[in-house]
Parts: structure tokens; sequence; C-alpha cells
């Protein structure tokens, strides 16, 4: 499809092109509305009469904005959270309609994306709350559906899955949100105060205020890091996000997602909001494949503390974070870093604060090799170290039908994704061990004594440096297993796990 100004050449625009192409056109196109004859916008401007030509061209980005809305907004849906109880149907003495009726308005509600043509539909983790204690049900174009199940949900960059029994459904196209720069023209559509039930997702515009933006923190001020977004990845946005528009689309001219809308902030007495959304990058992109997989996704982890340059360095322009404390036998030990040491580009990219090392580690996928360039008492170092897994410390848990199994009541894990591990990592072999992520109460494993944050070296003699060699020797054991635990000794101690009853 192309839209053109008509006898003005340089204005033809289609809308398929890359987005950049789009705004030069309509730079073009809207240039003579705002100029007459090389002169600024004066006196002369405003008592000019507007010919047909001039309406046309100020209708390109009108013509542009429609086309996108149009191609994405049926990916667009609503979504209801509604507590089990409430969900079989009228409740109280005034009674309450059930969700499958028209009359039904839910007090708890978001927006989602279609991302598969069978009934996939990603929103915002913080949208479903706990799916043990609710329900939820999605309108796809004014269709009602019941959530079969959450295949997937994730704390730390606050994403899920919903399934639904649908088909033919319209998926959205990804676009490419790493791309987005300040000032560039975007459309956010949402289910705003629960309106869109009706299929019509109610749409805003705007530009992209800034990028690298944090989140918001709500609520009381805790240790520690709830989500990756609180170290600066999502995208501002001045297009309007009412209650409701968490879990939404931001689109771009070519109506391809490049970002997840996911809350909104507002100051006491302040009549506009700041919104915000997940920008649709690389990692975005692994972790929602990964979530419609039914898979928790898994997050790197580097082992050190690091503290701001001094204000005498910030100023000579010097870049980087000083380390300044590392924790022992995790990667950043392993691979042999300093205190002192400055940090000042990883993977190419240049580190100027704590929260873009953060940042960038947070997002990367446990086991990934990345680069560091360090400053170290006058010379340049360069390391490479493989990163381990985070544990996830969040107030919202994390949710998978693909779930890691269990064995005698204890779920192992990779040594650095255990609870507490600060004050637990100087145990951690470094020649290989799998630490205990969670140990179900009066189980076997707990009545022999193992508890989470234990790491495990060996079991029935036999080393264990990875959960899935740990997976691949007990799986044929029958009786008692005798595993070794390290406690910093070299011997380490034994414990006797019975079998199940």
């Amino acid at each position: 499809m192309e839209l053109s100004c008509h006898e003005i050449s340089p204005c033809k625009l289609v809308v398929a092109t890359p987005t950049w192409r789009i705004i030069l056109g309509l730079v073009l196109c809207l240039l003579p509305f705002f100029t007459a004859q090389g002169q600024g916008p004066g006196d002369g401007d405003r008592d000019r009469d507007l010919g047909p030509a001039d309406l046309e061209r100020a209708l390109i980005l009108q013509r542009a904005v429609i086309h996108s809305i149009a191609k994405a907004e049926a990916s667009v849906v609503a979504i209801a959270r509604v507590p089990k109880e409430q969900a079989a149907g009228v409740l109280g003495p005034g009674g309450i309609p059930a969700p499958s009726d028209p009359a039904f308005v839910p007090t708890e509600f978001g927006s989602g994306i279609v991302i598969d043509a069978a009934g996939l539909i990603l929103t915002n983790h913080h949208v479903l709350a706990d799916p043990e204690e609710n329900d939820f049900h999605v309108w796809v174009q004014g269709t009602s559906y019941k959530a079969k199940r959450v295949l997937a949900a994730d704390p730390w960059i606050d994403l899920a899955v919903l399934e639904i029994e649908a088909n033919g459904l319209q998926a959205i196209e990804f676009g490419r949100g790493e791309d987005v720069r300040k000032g560039q023209f975007v459309i956010a559509l949402g289910n705003p105060h629960a309106i869109a039930r009706d299929g019509e997702p109610s749409a805003s515009w705007g530009i992209i205020s800034n990028t690298r933006r944090k989140a918001p923190r709500i609520g009381k001020p805790r240790v520690g890091l709830d989500n990756v977004h609180l170290t600066g990845t999502l995208l501002q946005t001045d297009a309007r996000l009412a209650l409701g528009s968490s879990g939404g689309a931001l689109i771009d001219l070519n109506g391809q997602l490049v970002g997840m809308t996911t809350m909104l902030a507002a100051s006491i007495g302040e009549t506009a909001t700041a919104g915000f959304a997940i920008p649709v990058d690389a990692d975005f992109r692994r972790v929602v494949a990964q979530l419609r997989q039914g898979k928790s996704p898994e997050y790197g982890f580097l082992g050190l503390v690091p503290a701001s340059l001094s204000v005498t360095d910030r100023r000579s322009g010097r870049m980087g974070v000083v380390i300044q404390s590392i924790i022992p036998n995790t990667p950043a030990d392993l691979a042999g870093l300093l205190l002192d040491d400055v940090v000042w580009a990883i993977d190419g990219v240049t580190i100027g604060a704590p929260s873009d090392l953060s940042r960038i580690v947070g997002k990367k996928a446990a086991n990934t090799v990345v680069e560091l360039k360090i400053s170290r008492r006058g010379r340049e170092v360069i390391k490479q170290v493989k990163l381990g897994k985070r544990y996830l410390d969040s107030r919202r848990r994390a949710i998978s039908v693909d779930k890691p199994s269990r064995w005698r009541g204890m779920l192992v894990d990779q040594p650095t994704a255990v609870p507490s591990l600060i004050g637990r990592a100087h145990a951690i072999d470094p020649d290989g061990c799998v630490g205990v992520a969670d140990v179900v109460a009066d189980s076997p494993a707990w009545q022999a004594g193992i508890r989470a944050g234990d790491f495990i070296r060996f079991v029935e003699g036999k080393r264990v440096s990875s959960p899935g060699r740990f997976a691949l020797l007990v799986q044929a054991m029958e009786g008692t297993v005798e595993v070794t635990v390290s406690d910093g000794s070299r011997e380490g101690k034994l414990y006797r796990i019975g079998p199940e009853r």
C-alpha cells in the first residue's frame, strides 16, 4: 500500500518500509506545511489558506498511524484476573455476573498480546499475580476465552505466557526495540479501564521519550532486586497509558511490536504520567521463546559488587566501575578478577555506572561467555568470563509447566543459584559441585540433613559438576545413597539419603 502527496514525489510513503524511511517521508511532506517559499512560519503563513496539497501532506502521518493500528490491533487482547471462588458464577446477595457474561466488569485487569495463532498470549507477570488463587479470562476481538493454563511466568523480566483454546488468531509481528531512538513515533494499544473486552483495544500515540530508564520502585524498599528493570532497561514514552495498559503493545509506524507497555508512574499532583515499556530486543525474544515452551529462563551471574568511580575520575572522563568486592568461587573470582580492577566495557559496551554492569549481566543467559575490558594498575586486561546462574530473589515466584525434577525432595541447580549465596560461597568446590536450591520439609533429603544452600560434590564417590550430571547419576539409584557435601574442608561431610516412602 502506497500513500503519496500526489504532485510532490518526495512524499511517497510505503508503509511496509523501515520506520526511518517513514519518518523521513513525513518530514519531507510536512516541511512545506510549516514553511512557505523558503520563509519561516511568520504572519504570512498564518494568513495563507491551506490548499488540497497542504492537507494531503498533513494526512500522511494520519494515514500511517491508522494503517499501523489496523495491522496490529487484532493481536492485542483484554485480560481479567478473577479469584477462583468468583469464577464459578454468582456470588453474594447482589449477584456478580460470571466472566463469560457480557455484563461482567472485571476489577483486576490488564492487556495481552497474541504471539501465536494457536492461542498463546504474552502479558506481564504482575498482571497474573498468583495462578493458584486466580483464573484468567481473555477477550480476543470480542470473544471470551478462559485460559487453559499459565505456560510460564518470569518475575525477573516480568513476562508471562497464557494458553487459550483458540486457533486462527493474528499473531503480532516483532520489531527491533533495540533500534528505537528518542523522538521516534510510537503507538500504544491496550485495555485501559478494562474497556477492550469488546474487541476494540484503545490507542494512544506519542514519541519515545527516553531509553534505558529504571523502573519506579513500588511499595517498600527491599534488599536486592525484584527485577532487572530496576537497573535501567525500559523504554519511556509520552503515549498515554491508563490503568489496564500493562501487557499491551507499543508499536512503531510499521505496526511492529517494539515494546510491551508495562507500568506507569505519576507523582502526586501531576496530571500526566510517564509510560514505560519493555523493549523487544534480543533478550526479550530469547525469554519469550523459552516461556512459550513452558520453561523458566535462566539469567547470568558474575559474582562481584561494583562501585562508582571517584568524582575526580568521572570528571576527567574516565569510564567504568571499580570492583568493591568479589564473592569467592564465583565466575568473577575463578576468572581472576581482582579488587580495585576497573571494568569499563562488557562485550564492547562501555560501562558508565554500576547499574550498567548489573543491567548487561542481568539480561544475559546463564553460561554465556562475556568479554570484560579491565583497567588494572595502569594497564589494560581482557578477561573471558563464563557467567553462572542468578538466584531470583523476588516477591513473585517463577512459574513453568516444564519444571525441573526433584530427587528425594531436593532441587539441585548451578552452585551460584542458591539462596543466601554470599554467606555460603566459600564452600563452593571450584573443582565442581551442584547447589541445593530447595528442599521439601520432611522429605528423605531433609531428614538426612540436606538444606537449601548446601553444595554437593560427590554422589557415591563420583564427582557431580552440573545438575545434568547429578540427574544422570541418581536416576537409577535405589536404597540409601551417600552424598558428599562441601563444608569448606578438603574431605567434606557425608550424608546418607534414604529412599522415598
